[in-house]
């Protein structure tokens, strides 16, 4: 894992994360704005990121998993729910 720069897709903050370089999907929260987004690798040889935005309240990013939570309760929900994997 190495620390990567994104930027926030809605207030355009630029951050440091912590995130894996092989083919992951990583939930993170802007520490401006707090929304939650997952930053994805767009290609397991370069360090490129697609940034998809979550809803405010988030659904849970989890393929197959519909669920609307507090924007608080996200981690835990894809914690204890779904192991900490969005894949």
């Amino acid at each position: 894992m190495d620390w990567m720069t994104l930027a926030c897709p809605r207030c355009e903050t630029r951050d440091q994360f912590l995130l894996s370089q092989k083919k992951d999907r990583h939930l993170r929260q802007c520490s401006d704005c707090s929304r939650w987004f997952v930053a994805e690798t767009a290609t397991e040889s370069e360090r490129d990121y697609h940034i998809e935005l979550l809803d405010h309240p988030p659904t849970c990013p989890v393929d197959g998993c519909e669920e609307t939570l507090h924007p608080s309760e996200l981690p835990a929900h894809v914690v204890e729910t779904h192991d900490g994997e969005l894949a």
